[in-house]
């Protein structure tokens, strides 16, 4: 009998292996393939330290530590995706900010009026550009959510280095997003708009 429930639990494991497996292949094109270049090239950088040879990445370069905590925030933004929340915008936003809190930086977050049934695309196309401005933040941001029936807006202002060259040119993924940013002196704005068509 007992060996029989072993069985059973290898067989059980194996299935649950796989179901893991294909949940992160239907998940892997929302991460951009950026997941795997970022890991690769730090740890190539970290076994062979000092050598410059292409695709290391140094991992106490500010730009490749910025990278990373991007990636991150969208793997996280992507599990929440997967929860079941009154307010999706909100809760997915709300992992993007435990991310950066976790680094010690201080978010205030408001919140102005209820955001309206918003399809994943549209919450991403907000969400991206609101997780990249966060990673630019050194002790402080401050994020906004004002929302009503037809527009929402999130805007983001921190502390710190401007954003990436390409989060400002590659614009958020979705025709009905607009994105504004600004930097002046130490501190960065970025706002995000949503109207529906």
């Amino acid at each position: 009998m007992g060996h029989l429930r072993d069985q059973l639990e290898l067989a059980l494991l194996g299935l649950l292996a796989d179901e893991v497996a294909a949940d992160g292949h239907r998940r892997e094109p929302a991460l951009g393939g950026q997941r795997e270049p970022l890991p690769a090239g730090v740890a190539g950088s970290l076994v062979d330290a000092g050598d410059q040879v292409g695709g290391r990445l140094d991992p106490g370069d500010p730009v490749v530590r910025q990278a990373c905590m991007i990636e991150a925030a969208r793997i996280r933004r992507l599990f929440a995706e997967a929860d079941d929340t009154s307010d999706p915008l909100v809760h997915e936003l709300a992992a993007c900010i435990d991310l950066v809190g976790r680094r010690g930086v201080v978010v205030q977050l408001a919140i102005r009026g209820q955001c309206p049934p918003l399809p994943q695309p549209v919450r991403r196309g907000l969400t991206e550009p609101a997780l990249v401005a966060l990673t630019t933040a050194v002790s402080a941001a401050r994020v906004t959510l004002v929302a009503v029936s037809n527009r929402v807006v999130l805007s983001v202002v921190t502390d710190g280095a401007g954003p990436p060259a390409d989060a400002t040119a590659n614009g958020t993924g979705h025709e009905q997003v607009d994105v504004a940013w600004t930097r002046q002196d130490d501190t960065v704005w970025m706002e995000a708009t949503w109207v529906a068509a």
